[in-house]
């Protein structure tokens, strides 16, 4: 379901059903007259990516017009700060990252001031979900529409609303970016939303009122099997406050942030002098018998990913670690020693 339907293309007027995925048409039928509503609120985002098997692409929607905001999930393809957008009139922004909020793995995007959304989709006022309420899912999964092109609409309810759970099991418990932090309140979906490309997407009732915010894809750890989740409307709410006033707890740490450097210096990692912002995350020194050298980190190794969200940079690799540290566990660190890719598990504990 996750790879099939990469590539194909869904004609601008026309409903293509393929295993539940609808391309998005307006012909006047109720149901298309909504998605064409909301598809106008709606963008698609091209940024870094394509590493390892992490996209470049993803979705999002404008939910202020004045200054002109775009409502994503963080990921890789945010990595640069700076993130192309395409809306649904085919006209081409570059968003700028504003902030992070780790709680919700939620991410705010401000666009030039001249920017004229062709609709925005706010987030007030949205009712509270219902088990079992019917819902609608529009993002560009598998990033089939580009241009002016629709986005692919899905229908689903609403199965449950619980905490997010990915403590234990035998699985694989390792977060990824975006993904919200342990115990957030989340909408459990009967669509697939699990998709490339889906994460950021919009999820509305039937009368087009948000209910939530495609999350990023993330697996269980009890069973490996991907999970159809959403931000609720409320959460979306929250965070949007804590990241238009800078108190969210941000994914980011900046430059200057003695905090994300000291998580290193515990891990028994020393890289190179953060000079500029650009620095490459190369390891100068590993501290014996600390937890980087047990991981088998070496010097000269370039910090290439961290825990799925591409690095290379002093700064974000320092930034991706204080992230792994507020979580515990382990961080799954790949490196670049020589001409090859080595993948280690690094302990980390919460402070």
């Amino acid at each position: 379901m996750k790879r099939f339907c990469r590539g194909l293309y869904f004609g601008a007027w026309w409903f293509v059903l393929v295993s539940g995925v609808i391309a998005v048409a307006p012909t006047g039928n109720p149901v298309e007259d909504l998605a064409t509503r909301v598809e106008r609120a709606m963008v698609k985002l091209y940024g870094a990516g394509q590493v390892a098997g992490l996209e470049g692409y993803q979705t999002g929607f404008f939910i202020e017009r004045d200054p002109p905001l775009v409502l994503t999930v963080d990921s890789t393809a945010l990595e640069g700060g700076r993130v192309p957008l395409v809306d649904s009139e085919g006209e081409r922004y570059e968003g700028r990252v504003v902030g992070r909020d780790a709680a919700t793995g939620l991410a705010l995007l401000e666009c030039p001031a001249d920017t004229a959304p062709p609709a925005t989709l706010p987030a007030e006022d949205a009712p509270p979900p219902r088990i079992a309420s019917p819902v609608w899912v529009i993002s560009n999964a598998f990033g089939i529409a580009a241009g002016d092109e629709p986005l692919s609409l899905q229908r689903g309810r609403i199965v449950a609303v619980a905490p997010l759970d990915l403590s234990g099991g035998a699985g694989e418990s390792r977060s990824r970016v975006g993904v919200p932090a342990e115990g957030t309140p989340v909408l459990v979906l009967s669509a697939v939303t699990s998709n490339p490309g889906a994460a950021g997407g919009a999820v509305v009732s039937s009368d087009g009122a948000l209910v939530g915010v495609v999350g990023a894809e993330c697996r269980s750890p009890l069973s490996g099997a991907w999970l159809n989740y959403a931000l609720p409307a409320a959460e979306t709410i929250a965070a949007i406050e804590r990241l238009k006033s800078g108190d969210a707890d941000s994914a980011d740490e900046t430059f200057e942030n003695a905090g994300a450097r000291g998580v290193a210096s515990r891990l028994g990692l020393c890289f190179l002098p953060a000079v500029t912002a650009r620095t490459p995350a190369y390891v100068e020194t590993v501290g014996p018998e600390s937890a980087a050298a047990d991981a088998g980190v070496e010097v000269d190794d370039l910090v290439v990913a961290i825990d799925g969200a591409t690095v290379g940079e002093v700064v974000a690799a320092q930034a991706a670690l204080a992230r792994a540290e507020r979580r515990g566990g382990r961080a799954e660190v790949v490196v670049l020693r020589g001409d090859r890719l080595v993948t280690l598990e690094v302990e980390v504990e919460s402070p």
